[in-house]
């Protein structure tokens, strides 16, 4: 691609996230995951932080351990990617299900110094987590499990997250609730299902 493209390429990837109202600049902090395959399908070839991030299980009923996996390794490779920067800090992990298996989360890097973990009783406790985690500052990211949301909740997540300069993640995890349209509001949304080895990289 020739460096008039490209320019004009940068433009308009600046202008859709002015008009989205995400607050990303090309200057923002990227994650990239290392999979030239994967990050050639991200906006700038990485994941846009500071912004709400949405996993999902692809199935319900099998796929639920799969996301909360992908998340736990994701989210230790962005620690690792800012221990060295001002917003390092603890992951706050809020869960509605008491279920979390410690030396898994070990497997993944996720030491029980590294963690903050919350159970809260309903989605509303699960969001006003957020906002309060994201408003203190401490935590360097933040994930919170829930059965459902609206596009309000979205919206204010996504705000709080641009003004701690902090990424959010919400796992969605209704157990029984019928797959349904989500709202919008979110920098990306993941839908995580099993893959053949060797099909990614």
């Amino acid at each position: 691609m020739s460096g008039g493209k490209q320019e004009r390429l940068a433009s308009l990837r600046a202008e859709i996230r002015k008009l989205e109202g995400y607050g990303l600049t090309e200057a923002s902090a990227r994650l990239s995951f290392g999979l030239p395959s994967l990050d050639a399908l991200l906006p700038d070839g990485g994941l846009p932080l500071p912004a709400l991030h949405l996993v999902e299980p692809a199935r319900l009923e099998w796929d639920d351990g799969l996301a909360a996996g992908f998340l736990a390794a994701l989210l230790c490779q962005l620690m690792d990617q800012l221990k060295d920067q001002p917003i390092a800090g603890p992951l706050l992990w809020i869960t509605r299900h008491a279920d979390l298996y410690g030396p898994g989360l070990l497997e993944f890097g996720l030491s029980p110094d590294r963690l903050l973990l919350v159970q809260a009783r309903s989605d509303k406790e699960v969001l006003w987590c957020l906002e309060e985690g994201l408003r203190d500052g401490a935590p360097a990211l933040l994930l919170g499990e829930l059965g459902g949301f609206d596009q309000l909740a979205a919206r204010r997540l996504q705000l709080a997250a641009e003004a701690a300069g902090r990424p959010c993640f919400l796992l969605l995890r209704p157990f029984s609730a019928p797959r349904r349209a989500l709202p919008g509001g979110a920098a990306s949304h993941w839908r995580i299902a099993p893959a053949p080895g060797g099909a990614v990289g």
